[in-house]
C-alpha cells in the first residue's frame, strides 16, 4: 500500500465525487472499501454497512467510501412519479461525512449506466477503482440491466474478479425492518419520533428562507419557511 497516497488523501478529510470518472489518479493505488446502495436518508441500516467498511478499512491501511447515484434510479424510470427523496445528494454528503466515511460518489444514473450488465459491473468499477478489495451491500441488493444480479450472483462474481463481496444484514427497529420507504411513511405521517430512530439522528432540511402568508406572526407564532 502506497502510504503516502493514503496520507495524501486523508488530508482532504472526506470528499464527495460526482462520477466514478472523477476518481482522483493519485487514489488509485490505495485499497478501497466500497458500500453500494442509494442510501437515501443514510439510516441506522445504513450506518451499519459503513461501520464494517470502516473497521475492515482500517485493518487494511485502505478507505471506506459509498457508491451512490444521482438521481436516484427511480427518477430515469418513472420521472415524476418516481419516490420522495429523504433528502438530496447535497445533504447525503454531510451524513455521509458524519458516518466517518472517506468519499461517496454520486455516479449520474444515466441510460449507459442503467444498461451495464450484472456480468459487466464489477469490471466496470475495478477499471475506475483499481484498489478496490471489497464490496458491501445489504442482503437485498439488486443491481445491473433489468436488475438481473442479486447477492448470490455478485459474490460469485467477485471470486472471479479478485473482490470480496460482504452482504450485511437488515437491522430492525420495533420488530420491523429498516429501510428508506418505512422512514418516509413514518415522516408522511408526522412520526418524526419512530423516523428519527431509524435515520439515527434528528430529521432536518435545508433550504433558502422565502416569504410566506405570514399568518404564524399573527397567532404569536412566526415562521420560517422553506421550498419543499
Amino acid at each position: 500500500m502506497d502510504t503516502e497516497k493514503k496520507s495524501a488523501f486523508a488530508e482532504k478529510g472526506f470528499v464527495g465525487l460526482s462520477a466514478l470518472s472523477s476518481f482522483p489518479e493519485a487514489w488509485r493505488g490505495v485499497p478501497v472499501h466500497l458500500g453500494i446502495g442509494n442510501y437515501d436518508g443514510v439510516h441506522c441500516g445504513h450506518r451499519e454497512i459503513f461501520s464494517r467498511e470502516r473497521t475492515a478499512a482500517a485493518a487494511d491501511g485502505g478507505f471506506a467510501g459509498a457508491l451512490t447515484f444521482a438521481p436516484h434510479p427511480e427518477f430515469f424510470f418513472k420521472g415524476e412519479g418516481a419516490v420522495k427523496q429523504i433528502y438530496p445528494a447535497a445533504q447525503k454528503n454531510l451524513l455521509f461525512a458524519e458516518t466517518g466515511l472517506d468519499f461517496a460518489v454520486h455516479e449520474p444514473f444515466t441510460r449507459a449506466f442503467a444498461e451495464i450488465s450484472a456480468e459487466e459491473m464489477l469490471p466496470f468499477l475495478k477499471a475506475r477503482i483499481p484498489g478496490l478489495r471489497a464490496v458491501y451491500v445489504g442482503d437485498n441488493f439488486r443491481f445491473g440491466a433489468g436488475r438481473r444480479g442479486d447477492v448470490e450472483f455478485l459474490a460469485q462474481s467477485g471470486k472471479t474478479h479478485g473482490v470480496s463481496v460482504v452482504v450485511v444484514p437488515p437491522v430492525e427497529y420495533a420488530g420491523e425492518r429498516v429501510s428508506s420507504s418505512r422512514i418516509r411513511e413514518c415522516l408522511a405521517a408526522g412520526k418524526l419520533a419512530d423516523a428519527n430512530a431509524m435515520l439515527a439522528r434528528p430529521y432536518f432540511c435545508e433550504g433558502e428562507i422565502i416569504s410566506g402568508n405570514r399568518l404564524g406572526r399573527t397567532l404569536g407564532f412566526p415562521t420560517l419557511n422553506l421550498p419543499w
